[in-house]
């Protein structure tokens, strides 16, 4: 997860196309698992997911939702999403043309 967590930050050299999408589909698996939820967020991976929010390409963005709203399932995170900005994306997702986003 670290790996997934570092390609979103920025860190370890250029991006391959479709990174983005990949990382945080890579960290909506594991957060699925309460074990590594916190571990995700400790390892800085919850700014650069609300930053992926916003991408213009839809597959990252409901990757991004999705995990974040795996990670809204464990009551210890809850302010620390509200902290770090992840509530106003997520509703400006609700006006996305792509249901899929809309639904995450």
């Amino acid at each position: 997860w670290g790996g997934a967590a570092r390609s979103l930050r920025g860190g370890g050299g250029a991006r391959p196309p479709g990174g983005g999408a990949h990382a945080a589909g890579v960290l909506r698996n594991l957060t699925l698992v309460d074990a590594y939820q916190i571990k995700v967020v400790q390892d800085g991976a919850l700014p650069a997911l609300v930053g992926l929010l916003a991408s213009a390409d839809d597959e990252v963005a409901e990757q991004a939702a999705t995990t974040l709203r795996n990670l809204s399932a464990n009551p210890s995170l809850d302010v620390r999403l509200v902290m770090d900005g992840a509530v106003p994306p997520l509703v400006a997702l609700l006006r996305s043309a792509n249901p899929a986003v809309q639904e995450q």
